[in-house]
């Protein structure tokens, strides 16, 4: 029995991806569905398929958060189901950056030795969008 992934279109059928990995996860009314195929011997089923999961790591890179920044908060001995919570209720790094650069090119005054504390900060998003941003005018 081998297993495969492949995607069920509507204006193509089945169609498999390179290295057997998978694009990203659409609905089935948006073109197509991700499923993970049962082939035996000549039967092809596709009624057994699963959505993967991702992983605290990956959530926090989509955070725009570092490996390493990931890898301390695991080492304090947190759960994966707070991983998972601090990254969701985190703002994504990247996007902080940016609204701080379109502030600083408005108003550069404003950061003249401005720094962000704060008990709400969670995981450090706003120090570390206001960490690139110092990075790259100084």
């Amino acid at each position: 029995m081998e297993r495969y992934i492949c995607e069920r279109r509507c204006d193509e059928g089945l169609r498999s991806f390179k290295g057997g990995l998978c694009g990203t996860i659409r609905t089935i009314n948006a073109g197509g569905d991700k499923r993970v195929i049962i082939e035996d011997k000549n039967n092809v089923s596709t009624d057994d398929y699963a959505i993967r999961r991702l992983t605290p790591r990956e959530c926090w890179r989509l955070m725009d958060f570092s490996d390493s920044d990931f890898d301390k908060a695991k080492a304090a001995g947190m759960s994966d189901t707070q991983l998972y919570k601090q990254a969701g209720n985190s703002i994504c790094v990247g996007v902080l950056y940016h609204i701080y650069k379109n502030l600083y090119n408005a108003m550069p005054y404003l950061f003249d030795d401005l720094k962000v504390s704060s008990f709400f900060s969670g995981i450090g998003a706003f120090e570390k969008g206001l960490d690139r941003l110092y990075a790259e005018i100084n």
